[in-house]
């Protein structure tokens, strides 16, 4: 790090060599602030795979939506007065 920074500035520095994280530094008041670090957790995001898609189609008084793939359920609903309930 150079001894002094530039105001509103992010200086960001590899966690390791060749890495694709960072930490992420400010220099605030004559010191470095570490800010936090460029590390996503995407664990708890769902997969493209686990996603299910639907297809729409209207029959009379109802809108089916249909699984595309998966094991997901068929769904129907009701329009009354042009309304989806």
């Amino acid at each position: 790090m150079p001894s002094t920074g530039a105001s509103h500035t992010f200086y960001f520095v590899p966690q390791s060599q060749g890495a694709t994280t960072h930490d992420e530094y400010m220099y605030i008041d004559d010191h470095w602030e570490l800010i936090g670090t460029t590390t996503i957790d995407l664990s708890d995001y769902a997969l493209k795979s686990e996603i299910v898609t639907y297809s729409l189609s209207m029959s009379g008084p109802t809108i089916t939506l249909s699984p595309s793939s998966g094991t997901a359920s068929t769904i129907t609903l009701p329009i009354y007065d042009g309304t989806v309930v």
